[in-house]
Order: C-alpha cells, then sequence, then structure tokens
C-alpha cells in the first residue's frame, strides 16, 4: 500500500511578481525633537508614533508591536501599527519592564505591589502586595530570560530610621506562587539592585548599593552574584558603574564587567572578564584605554565595547577631544585579541547593539556638531554607513561631547528590537533543529490549521500554502508528534516559506527571518 503523502505549495503571484523581500535586521525605536519614532533596520523609513513634544524612555514589547514611554510623570503603552490611541497605565514615574517573551509589562507603584498587564487586554494582575503594617516598597526588579518568573527587591522599615531597614531579595512565578526568599541584607549595609538574570536563568547578577547612598552609587559599586535557586553570594568587583557597566555572554555561563572607581567615564576604568560560577577576572584592556558599554555578540565569540584614550589628569571643560577619540573595538573575549572596530575623523562612537544574525552591529554617533545618529557596521565586509540620520534630544555642543560625566544615557533616548524570543522551545533530534510548528508560524504572522479526518496540517505564510501529513514527507523535512505539539525541522521554513533560517550554536537558538513581514524570531531549543 502506498504511504499516504501530498505536498501542495502555492505561490502568491504578487509576492514573486514583488522580488525578494529587502533585508530586514530589526527596529528602533528613538527620541527626535521630543518625539518617538520607529524605524526598520536598515533601510526602513522612520514613522512618528508620538506628538506630544514631551516622550522619552520608548522600550519595545517581546514581540514589537507594542511601545511604552513617558510623558513627565505617566506612563503609556501605543500599538505602534496604530499609534493614534495611547493607553496610559500609569499616572507616575516609576519602573516598567517588558516581558522578554510575551507583550506583558511589569511595573510598581508608589501605592504598593508589583503588578503585571498584557498589552491589549489591559487587565491588571497584583503579583506582589505590600506587606502589612509597615512601609515597604518594591524597590527593583528583573524578569528571567523564560519570562516566567521575576527577581524582585523589597525593601521594609518599621519607620524608626535607617538602622532597621531590611532589604529582601525573593523570586516568584508570574502565576503568582513559588515566592522564594533568597537573601536578606539587614541595617544599612547595602540595598540589592538587581541587575539581570544570566542568559541560561541559573543566577541572578546584582549591584550592592552601599548604605543607599546615590553618591556612592554614581561612583561604581560592587557587582554580585547568586544563584537563581538561592545559596552563596560572590562579590566579582569593588567599583562597577550602574549605567553600561555588565555585559552576560549569550550561553549565561561568563560576564563582561567593568571596573571604574568614581564617575567619570574617562578615567580609571578597567574590562574583565570572568565566569559567572566563579571569581575569575582577566583583564581585557589595559590601563590605556578607558572602556564601558560592552556587549556580547550572539554567538559568543566576539565582544564589542565603546572605548577612548584614559584621561585620567583632564578635567570636564577639556574632555572633548579625548571622547571624540571614542570608537567600538572588537575583541576575542578569550585572548583579548582585536578583531577590527569602526573608525571615524572627529566624531564619537557609543553603545553597541548587536543584531540576532550576529553579522552586523548598530552604533550611536556623535559627530563634532554634537548631532547624534545611529551607524551600522557590517562585519562582513567592515562597511560602516549611516542607517537613522538624527536621535535627539541634539545635544548642545558645550554639553553634548560630554554627556553626564562623560556619559549618555542612550537607554533613555532609543531602544532596539532584535527579533521575539519564543517562549516555546525548539527541540534537537539527531542533530538537527526542530521548532514548534504553530508557535513558530503565527509568531510570524501566519496560521495554522488541522484537519482531523485527513490528518493534515495546512500552513498558511507569506502567501504560500503547505498542506502535509505528519509522518509522510520524503524530502526531510517530516512534521514530529511529541507530547501533543507538532515539531517541523527549521529548514522546512528555509525551503518552502523563503525564511531566512540560521543556527546560533554556542546559545543553542534557531533565528528565523520574515524580511517580507519584518519579523524576527529566536527560538531556544532544548535536547
Amino acid at each position: 500500500m502506498r504511504p499516504l503523502f501530498f505536498l501542495t505549495v502555492i505561490a502568491c503571484l504578487a509576492c514573486a511578481a514583488a522580488g525578494p523581500a529587502a533585508e530586514f535586521l530589526g527596529k528602533v525605536a528613538f527620541l527626535r525633537d521630543g518625539d518617538i519614532w520607529i524605524q526598520d533596520i536598515p533601510d526602513g523609513t522612520a514613522r512618528k508614533v508620538t506628538t506630544s513634544g514631551k516622550a522619552a524612555y520608548p522600550t519595545l514589547s517581546a514581540s514589537g508591536r507594542w511601545l511604552s514611554y513617558n510623558e513627565g510623570t505617566s506612563t503609556y503603552i501605543v500599538d505602534i501599527t496604530n499609534p493614534q490611541n495611547p493607553r496610559k497605565i500609569l499616572a507616575e514615574f516609576l519602573t516598567t519592564k517588558w516581558s522578554p517573551t510575551a507583550d506583558v509589562l511589569a511595573y510598581t507603584r508608589s501605592s504598593g505591589g508589583l503588578i503585571l498587564t498584557q498589552a491589549g487586554r489591559w487587565e491588571e494582575k497584583l503579583l506582589v502586595r505590600d506587606l502589612p503594617n509597615s512601609w515597604s516598597t518594591i524597590d527593583n526588579f528583573a524578569w528571567s530570560p523564560d519570562g516566567k518568573q521575576l527577581a524582585f527587591v523589597r525593601v521594609r522599615t518599621s519607620g524608626q530610621g535607617t538602622t532597621d531597614r531590611i532589604a529582601e531579595l525573593f523570586r516568584i512565578s508570574t502565576g503568582g506562587t513559588d515566592l522564594r526568599l533568597l537573601l536578606r541584607v539587614t541595617g544599612d549595609r547595602y540595598r540589592p539592585i538587581i541587575s539581570r538574570w544570566t542568559s541560561d536563568g541559573k543566577y541572578i547578577l546584582f549591584l550592592q548599593n552601599l548604605g543607599y547612598s546615590a553618591s556612592i552609587l554614581a561612583d561604581g559599586v560592587p557587582l554580585a552574584a547568586m544563584p537563581a535557586s538561592g545559596g552563596s553570594v560572590r562579590v566579582f568587583t569593588e567599583n562597577t558603574p550602574i549605567m553600561g557597566g555588565l555585559a552576560i555572554s549569550p550561553d549565561g555561563r561568563r560576564i563582561a564587567v567593568l571596573q571604574r572607581p568614581g564617575r567619570e567615564s574617562w578615567r580609571n576604568a578597567r574590562l574583565f572578564v570572568s565566569p559567572v560560577d566563579r571569581v575569575s577576572l582577566r583583564p581585557l584592556t589595559d590601563k590605556s584605554l578607558a572602556p564601558f558599554f560592552a556587549a556580547w555578540s550572539p554567538r559568543g565569540s566576539l565582544l564589542a565595547y565603546t572605548a577612548g584614550p584614559a584621561a585620567k589628569d583632564i578635567e570636564p571643560p577639556d574632555i572633548g577631544p579625548a571622547l571624540a577619540k571614542r570608537t567600538i573595538l572588537l575583541v576575542d573575549p578569550m585572548t583579548g585579541s582585536r578583531q577590527g572596530g569602526t573608525s571615524a575623523e572627529n566624531a564619537r562612537d557609543e553603545y553597541p547593539i548587536w543584531t540576532a544574525d550576529g553579522r552586523h552591529l548598530i552604533f550611536a554617533r556623535i559627530t563634532a556638531e554634537a548631532q547624534a545618529g545611529l551607524w551600522m557596521l557590517n562585519l562582513t565586509n567592515q562597511d560602516q554607513r549611516q542607517v537613522v540620520e538624527r536621535i535627539s534630544p541634539d545635544l548642545p555642543e558645550d554639553t553634548g561631547w560630554r554627556g553626564f560625566y562623560g556619559t549618555v544615557g542612550w537607554g533613555s533616548i532609543l531602544d532596539f528590537w532584535p527579533g521575539r524570543r519564543l517562549a516555546e522551545p525548539g527541540l534537537l533530534i539527531q542533530g538537527r533543529t526542530h521548532v514548534p510548528l504553530r508557535a513558530t508560524v503565527e509568531a510570524l504572522g501566519g496560521t495554522v490549521s488541522w484537519q482531523a479526518a485527513s490528518r493534515t496540517v495546512t500552513v498558511l505564510l507569506n502567501g504560500y500554502t503547505l498542506t502535509r501529513v505528519p509522518g509522510s514527507a520524503a524530502d526531510g523535512n517530516d512534521l514530529l508528534l511529541q507530547n501533543g505539539i507538532l515539531y517541523t525541522p527549521a529548514t522546512m521554513l528555509r525551503d518552502e516559506f523563503k525564511l531566512g533560517v540560521q543556527w546560533n550554536a554556542p546559545a543553542r537558538e534557531a533565528v528565523v527571518v520574515n524580511s517580507e513581514a519584518s519579523l524576527i524570531l529566536i527560538i531556544p531549543t532544548k535536547a
């Protein structure tokens, strides 16, 4: 008996006539003249999404569809595909952070508690309540990389002074269960400020804000780590800045950390690499450079960082010429050997951001006229070109070169979306990457339907239709059913739907690019 098998692929004539889609590497939200604009990288057209002239802190959600931002003391969320109706979620300026895997925003309120809300549904979920009969506040928090947990710090006191302060670091699931106390710090020793979880979810890194002092924090404080399951705290450095001082490798096993006593970014800085599970600092820079804003490549084989000449004897009024020599350097994180970087005459390059393909680096450049824009370095041919003409606030010539102690708060000016991280993991089966069919296709803008009578799956994506019976393929792109979930080899997305597919072995991730729909999907895998 012949096996049941049939396959139909119908090309959309309109799509074929239009030719191949332009390259798509992600999207950026940025400030220009007090409003937020969105632009596809590298060749998209900038679109204005706010009109008040008072916006700041743009942050894109996991899907890239939703944008949160501030206007004065209020926080808003807007659908960038329909920006006419922004929704105010907070009438105060407090901490807000998107989930890394879903369009869910976590935030705190001065009235207390840690709250979750899903964009588009707008139902608030109070995840953590304030303690009764005591003064307490959720001080800071961070999402786990899979979006299933949050770590948060609660500071409480009886109100009698600083000596009875207690800072506690907790972990809780987004379902509101599995609340665990990981760390308690009594008195005025330090307040934990969570930097982030490691990429593998095994450790939580945090700064030790000694004496709760804002001044000490600005000068740099110890960076520490502890297991996300609880355990001992290990301290890596004595003086790490709160901005641009930490980068975590894609596999979660290493950190690049800055040691810089003092707040001036042009002096006394060293960049180190260390394993996370033990303190073993290996210097990547010497005393001739002033590094900061490090970023690991998606495969972890390169480290990009901002660097200029160390200028320890120069005071702020005369620092401009030294800052103008800042570039982005690329190094091998294992050996420290240089692998290239950016170059420009009389311009200042900062804030490196990797695209998901690992072949392009986006960075901010400030000209001698104190005009800022975004540029892109193609690592394949070392080509540099501008991708966003102007970002603001425009930097006045007398202060723009310096910023605040030589540092510009780029995180309040722009946010880059490299792609959506899928919550449902893929599988490695006999050395091949398989991805969950329905979750993957729907995240890429398509649909999946199942006909029980004929046991057929129909996929619609990018104007193509594919119909297949699981277990019947003769081309190696078979559908596999495991635990009620259909998986497809990632190669089928490439072969049948003309999508870009890459494998990131160190991070165990598949990167799927749908340039036609301006979507990128990052899919973690497990054995």
